[in-house]
């Protein structure tokens, strides 16, 4: 009987130690769910957020009873803090469901909400409308139009993310245009692009020095020109950088162009002026410091090309690129009077 007793005993004290080691491999799975890095931002008719995915997931997105729900196929971590900020005049807050696959928003007004896929990423759109407090959780099902292979359509055109539904349920649908501008005010800007072993760059080709600032939180790079310009993405697509995903368009509500991307979030990102071009590298993974403390090394445009003399004035000097990260606004430059110093020479191209 005594044996016995000791069996049983034992038995109990292995069942109680499974269960208590069985508890915490709970959290362990919900802490296994992918790191998607979460882009948001608010534009002047309607505000985006966007999910990096590193694959392509499945998911749906509704409105139902002042909250978005938005549920992925996979076990999804992401920064809802970056959306609530960004897109105050939309979300109050938000919050990882309890299945941990869905997050929910809750909403501060009544909307009308669009889903598309560009690329891995599943973008979300959010336009207010007063119908939609009578209608909650109804999206467009109009088909999108398509736009011409590979090319960006102009700022004054809806901003150029592919719209394709979302596998499970996602609504189709293009972004809303909120823009302006016409094409006789827009610049034309060509995108140049190339993958190096250190980084990955684009170079803006403007007619005139633009003025510019370089932002980022997270993964999410957002620059900005304080012109309107018609900006042709395709060659960026078409490459395939490293280091740059799921560049999109925007127009500013001051009437500038705005254009974001996804870099790795701990990449540094230095900036700086060619001429009258605009040159983003986006280094490596691992080359950010923490708290972007630390400068990126500088680095001089790779082997430049001298552009053909022109007849207008030199342009100013190119100044030296700023630390990594954060923010930097640059202007134009006047030109120094005549006789007050040597003549500069022709502005030299960057080489891509």
């Amino acid at each position: 009987m005594g044996n016995g007793a000791n069996r049983r005993r034992h038995r109990g004290w292995l069942l109680a130690a499974t269960l208590l080691l069985s508890a915490p491999m709970a959290g362990v799975t919900a802490a296994g769910a992918a790191e998607v890095p979460l882009r948001a931002f608010d534009h002047s008719s309607y505000g985006r957020m966007v999910f990096d995915w590193p694959g392509v997931v499945d998911y749906t997105a509704r409105v139902d009873g002042g909250r978005l729900i938005v549920t992925f196929a996979e076990p999804v971590s992401a920064p809802l803090n970056r959306a609530v900020t960004a897109l105050a005049r939309y979300i109050v807050s938000a919050e990882r469901g309890e299945d941990g696959r869905s997050v929910v928003f809750v909403l501060k007004q009544p909307v009308t909400m669009r889903s598309f896929r560009n690329g891995n990423s599943v973008a979300i759109d959010l336009r207010p409308d007063a119908a939609a407090a009578a209608l909650p959780g109804v999206a467009s099902d109009e088909p999108p139009p398509m736009p011409a292979p590979g090319l960006a359509p102009p700022v004054a055109a809806q901003p150029d993310m592919a719209a394709t539904a979302g596998a499970t349920g996602g609504s189709a649908g293009t972004a809303p245009s909120g823009s302006s501008t016409s094409p006789a005010e827009a610049a034309t800007v060509k995108v140049r692009v190339g993958d190096h072993p250190t980084h990955s760059r684009l170079v803006f080709d403007w007619s005139k020095t633009p003025g510019y600032t370089v932002t980022r939180d997270g993964a999410a790079v957002t620059l900005l020109f304080d012109k309107a310009a018609a900006v042709d993405l395709g060659p960026v697509r078409r490459a395939n950088l490293r280091n740059v995903t799921n560049i999109d368009i925007f127009k500013t509500p001051s009437g500038g162009t705005g254009i974001t991307f996804a870099a790795p979030p701990n990449a540094a990102i230095r900036d700086f002026l060619n001429g009258k071009s605009v040159v983003i590298d986006v280094l490596n993974a691992g080359t950010r410091s923490t708290g972007e403390t630390a400068a990126a090394p500088a680095a001089p445009p790779a082997a430049p090309v001298p552009a053909a003399p022109a007849a207008a004035p030199p342009t100013a000097p190119t100044p030296a690129p700023p630390a990594a990260g954060g923010t930097r606004q640059t202007t134009a430059q006047p030109a120094p009077p005549s006789g007050s110093a040597p003549a500069a020479p022709p502005a030299r191209k960057c080489a891509v």
